[in-house]
């Protein structure tokens, strides 16, 4: 912010600020502004600091990722997952076939509990006049 404002700019400012305010006041406008700087470079300085502190481990992060190629990685894993897949087909059709005949043995003895517990139907209301 300040770090752009070269020596010759401040010349200028304090020549035109000595025109404005007189010989008289110009020394104390003069002081409270140097302190007015200087104390903003200090809060910018530690902005800039603490930034930088904050973002290096988002840095360095950002870095060792950039290392790695995820296009490799995920056609790494897409052709262990299809290896795996053709190498075991056989297991999955089994376990399949077996989840079938478990499920089918619970629907035929539901209809038979279900005749035995049926409950009472309860009477239409009516209405007295």
């Amino acid at each position: 912010m300040f770090n752009s404002i070269g020596v010759g700019e401040i010349v200028v400012i304090a020549v035109i600020a000595l025109i404005i305010m007189g010989p008289e006041k110009f020394p104390e406008f003069a002081k409270i502004a140097m302190r007015a700087f200087r104390d903003i470079r200090g809060y910018v300085d530690d902005i800039k600091k603490e930034m930088a502190n904050e973002l290096n481990p988002v840095k360095r992060e950002i870095n060792q990722l950039s290392r790695y190629k995820p296009e490799e990685y995920i056609d790494k894993l897409a052709s262990a997952v299809t290896a795996a897949v053709e190498d075991e087909p056989e297991a999955e059709t089994k376990t399949a076939s077996d989840s079938d005949q478990e499920e089918q043995k619970p629907q035929e003895e539901a209809p038979a509990e279900s005749t035995q517990d049926n409950p009472p139907q309860a009477e239409p209301y009516k209405y007295e006049d």
